[in-house]
């Protein structure tokens, strides 16, 4: 069985390029797709995989007054702290990978000679 989750390639997290771009991802989870639906309990998770394994997952409370978030973030390491994580803390983390993956590509266009 296929999972509903989203994957992430280095160029999706390079195309984030701004905290706005960011935090519109994030915020965005319902098009991610459900990864995991418990309607007795009134819980959706949605997860979207990183290209080092890392992920956000976002577990969806749906109550009378509404839909409540909380956000996570998942190092590669499956280790994530047991508080929600702010959709900026989430965003910054992304930016990290971003940057890294940017340094990356121009290390690899070195090697190949193009100019960056």
């Amino acid at each position: 069985m296929k999972e509903n989750v989203k994957y992430l390639t280095k160029e999706d997290v390079i195309s984030l390029s701004n905290m706005e771009k960011r935090q519109r991802f994030i915020e965005d989870y319902q098009s991610w797709g459900v990864w995991l639906d418990i309607p007795q309990l009134g819980v959706r998770v949605y997860k979207a995989v990183l290209p080092e394994g890392q992920s956000v997952i976002v577990t969806e409370f749906i109550t009378k007054y509404g839909k409540i978030g909380i956000y996570r973030y998942v190092g590669s390491d499956g280790y994530y702290s047991p508080y929600s994580d702010s959709i900026s803390v989430i965003a910054y983390s992304l930016k990290d990978l971003k940057v890294k993956y940017c340094a990356e590509r121009r290390k690899e266009k070195l090697k190949e000679g193009d100019e960056v």
